[in-house]
C-alpha cells in the first residue's frame, strides 16, 4: 500500500511540519453497497417526498430591477445624478441610456 506521503509527494521537511507521516488508506473497499430495500425506499418517499429540487424563476421585473443593483450601476447612477445636477442633460441622457441598455441585456 502506498503511503500518503508518496502519493502527495511530501518532502521530509513537509512531513516534519505535519508531525510525521500521514496515514491514508487507499485500499479498495471490501464491502459492496446493496442500497435501500423497496420498503425503506417507499417509506422515505412517503416521509420526505420525491428527490427533486424546486426551481423558482424570479419575475422579469425583479430581474430587470436587479440590473440596477451593484457597484457599476451605482457608479453610473451617481454619474447620471451629477450630470443632471450640473445641467448637462445630453450627457445625463447618454448615461441613462447606458443604464437602460445594460438592464435590457
Amino acid at each position: 500500500m502506498a503511503s500518503a506521503n508518496d502519493i502527495l509527494g511530501l518532502s521530509s521537511s513537509a512531513r516534519d511540519n505535519y508531525g510525521g507521516a500521514l496515514s491514508l488508506d487507499i485500499s479498495p473497499a471490501t464491502t459492496t453497497p446493496i442500497g435501500l430495500t423497496s420498503a425503506e425506499a417507499r417509506r422515505r418517499l412517503g416521509e420526505f417526498g420525491p428527490n427533486t429540487v424546486s426551481e423558482e424563476t424570479p419575475s422579469r421585473w425583479r430581474v430587470f430591477l436587479l440590473k440596477f443593483w451593484g457597484p457599476i450601476p451605482w457608479m453610473l447612477e451617481a454619474a447620471f445624478l451629477v450630470q443632471l445636477g450640473l445641467g448637462e442633460y445630453v450627457e445625463a441622457a447618454v448615461v441613462g441610456g447606458l443604464l437602460l441598455f445594460n438592464a435590457t441585456l
